[in-house]
């Protein structure tokens, strides 16, 4: 008998049964928290979970087609789950010992207690999804930036950067974040061009957060032109990468 397959509606009944278990999101997409504290979020392919675990080893070791992880997370406290995959027992078990590691005493003696119990839930109507196609403007910016000499693509703070010459940074492509709805890219600007671009022409360009200080401009991928983004990210790249790569850049 085929085993039947594990969705996000499966983790929304295991965690939001447990006490102060709140539903939200994180980098756009649906995740769960307890108390404030990060436990589990929905990866963009919505096939996969982030979730917090400080001993993943026996469980990538027990059944590696259901729990792993990517470069990205080998130094965080986190594995990855492929709902396609993973047993419902094993799911409920690990998402239980998370919350469990992040939930208050008080909280956890109400739960062993048995006494506790648990709102109804109900179905979720949809994921919470941006507001254009993921997919097809990180391909645009992809194409892009992988088209200038010797660069390389690293998933940096959960989404994609773009490095050159030892991992100099100058994109870094953002999907919604923190819910502010954009898709853009956050390009390395020379002083002066962050203010003259967000006046002139607010509706492509905007200050981003984090590296806005340091001049940085964001670019929305679906109001902008490729030509127009491959000259700023052009610019960018100018910036950080060494001279002997600059010679083969064309004007």
């Amino acid at each position: 008998m085929k085993k039947p397959v594990a969705t996000i509606e499966t983790v929304r009944q295991i965690l939001l049964a447990l006490p102060g278990v709140e539903e939200g999101t994180s980098f756009g997409t649906l995740a769960f928290r307890v108390s404030k504290k990060f436990l589990v979020r929905l990866r963009e392919d919505d096939q996969t979970l982030v979730v917090k675990c400080a001993d993943r080893d026996p469980l990538m070791t027990a059944d590696p087609q259901a729990f792993f992880v990517t470069k990205h997370y080998e130094n965080y406290p986190s594995v990855l789950v492929n709902l396609a995959k993973v047993k419902e027992s094993a799911l409920r078990e690990l998402l239980e010992a998370t919350w469990r590691d992040a939930a208050s005493a008080t909280q956890i003696k109400l739960y062993d207690s048995g006494k506790y119990e648990p709102p109804a839930i109900a179905p979720l109507a949809n994921l919470p999804k941006s507001k254009a196609d993921d997919a097809s403007l990180l391909a645009r910016a992809r194409t892009i930036c992988l088209a200038l000499p010797e660069v390389e693509e690293k998933e940096a703070w959960g989404s994609p950067t773009f490095r050159v010459s030892k991992g100099k940074m100058f994109a870094m492509y953002v999907n919604n974040h923190h819910g502010d709805g954009e898709i853009a890219l956050w390009l390395k600007a020379p002083p002066g061009v962050q203010g003259m671009l967000v006046e002139a022409a607010p509706d492509k360009f905007f200050v981003p957060p984090y590296q806005g200080p340091f001049g940085w401009i964001g670019v929305r991928l679906d109001k902008t032109e490729d030509a127009e983004i491959a000259t700023h990210v052009r610019v960018a790249y100018r910036m950080v990468a060494p001279k002997k790569l600059l010679t083969a850049l064309p004007d």
